[in-house]
């Protein structure tokens, strides 16, 4: 396909409404401004859980204003600041942070990847900050790479992995592994069992920063069954389009149904298993707010002529991963920030915040998907340390390249990351000094 089609492609890919994407039916072998609102976390809106859903409606049919948004952004890619529904005008009030937007824009056209999509997600509220990508190819930018799910996960999948075999209780982020060979490769020779003299040891904390491949495969083959896995992937959002406002592709997830399917798909080493950059942000923030997934949100609120709310986006969250599980999840993901694969960029982050802010993530890189190309993912969470503070936020950074590379998404994690929190969150991070310094005196 001809790169400069992508964004058709795509576009029209977003006006489709998908019923369902069913996992494979297969015998178990496993036996089991526009308008914008600034950012403020210290005032987010309405938070709800999964048994007291409840919207501020008035009389807002969601389905002809999600075909309206979608007409605007596949039209014009433009967010609508206002939309007619029964021959009435309506205003629409986004979370996006203007400010943050124009820098990442910045920072994107500084580098001009061949492709690059960016989210970042305020995990208090679930409101997107900002959600953009980038096509070097055609020196534009876009939102249909960024809201497209065709785009393998890598090793991103680790994370989901990792949460499900820590849930089961079956192991703790220091249990022991052994494996012989290269740790990003899979071959089924490195699956069996056993220990010579060119075994390595690692712990599981230790795999996941160097996103060893073997070790997670094998640890999932022992210890998950086909049934744990795809529970799992539908808890963190796969086979789920997420947004009421907005049509999203889920990302997908098919059953494995033979050991070695189990490595590939626990690995994050296939390419069937996809995703888009906005949902990616949700997994970093998963973790951060202690197990529970906050689905994202881009419209906070609309109203009507007279400046009358009308509907409301409520957040809808759901614990899915108990308070030990995730604490040693989070433990992983912030080794993975300065012992593991994000290291080298973040070895130069800001001294000062590094002693304010609370750090993880997690890497992936796989060739494959639609723009064909190798795929650089990072997400992280960013909050500051005092828990009285609020809830920082969580990035996505993706870059397809498909002639050379120009600039790491870690580094533009750690880019983004530093300048919301010394250009936009300075109150919060004043806020948790103030609070530290209480504490110790």
């Amino acid at each position: 396909m001809n790169p400069k089609s992508f964004s058709i492609t795509v576009l029209s890919l977003i006006l489709i409404i998908v019923v369902a994407f069913p996992l494979l039916k297969k015998k178990n072998y496993f036996n089991n401004s526009q308008t914008t609102f600034s950012h403020n976390s210290l005032s987010s809106p309405d938070v709800i859980t999964e048994s007291t859903a409840i919207e501020h409606n008035e009389n807002i049919d969601l389905k002809t204003l999600k075909a309206k948004i979608d007409k605007s952004v596949i039209e014009n890619a433009e967010w609508p600041s206002e939309i007619l529904l029964d021959n009435k005008k309506y205003f629409i009030k986004y979370g996006f942070n203007d400010d943050l937007t124009g820098h990442i824009k910045k920072l994107l056209q500084r580098f001009q990847s061949d492709y690059a999509s960016v989210v970042v997600m305020d995990n208090k509220s679930g409101a997107i900050l900002t959600a953009v990508d980038f096509s070097g190819v055609d020196n534009k930018f876009g939102k249909a790479l960024t809201f497209s799910s065709t785009h393998p996960s890598a090793s991103l999948f680790k994370i989901v992995t990792s949460a499900e075999l820590l849930k089961q209780n079956v192991v703790t982020k220091d249990s022991l592994f052994t494996f012989s060979g290269k740790s990003h490769t899979l071959f089924k020779r490195q699956l069996k069992e056993g220990f010579s003299h060119f075994s390595k040891i690692q712990d599981l904390s230790e795999a996941f920063a160097a996103s060893n491949n073997i070790i997670f495969a094998k640890a999932a083959i022992k210890y998950l069954s086909s049934v744990n896995i795809s529970s799992a992937a539908k808890d963190f959002g796969f086979n789920d389009s997420m947004f009421k406002e907005v049509t999203l592709q889920p990302s997908q997830f098919f059953q494995p149904e033979d050991p070695y399917q189990m490595a590939e798909i626990a690995t994050g080493y296939n390419v069937q298993t996809t995703m888009s950059p906005v949902h990616a942000v949700l997994l970093p923030s998963i973790v951060v707010n202690g197990g529970m997934i906050k689905y994202p949100k881009i419209i906070r609120e609309i109203r009507d002529e007279n400046d009358k709310v009308v509907w409301t986006n409520v957040t809808f969250e759901k614990k899915i991963l108990g308070d030990v599980a995730n604490s040693e999840l989070k433990e992983m993901m912030n080794k993975t920030i300065f012992e593991g694969t994000a290291r080298h960029s973040f070895r130069k982050f800001k001294r000062n915040l590094r002693e304010e802010l609370e750090l993880g993530g997690k890497t992936g890189s796989i060739t494959g998907g639609l723009p064909f190309g190798k795929r650089d993912w990072f997400v992280a969470f960013a909050k500051p340390k005092n828990e009285l503070a609020d809830k920082g936020i969580s990035v996505s950074v993706m870059i397809i390249n498909q002639k050379k590379w120009k600039v790491k998404s870690t580094y533009l994690a750690k880019e983004i990351i530093e300048y919301f929190f010394k250009n936009i969150n300075l109150q919060n991070i004043a806020n948790s000094k103030k609070l530290a310094s209480i504490k110790n005196g």
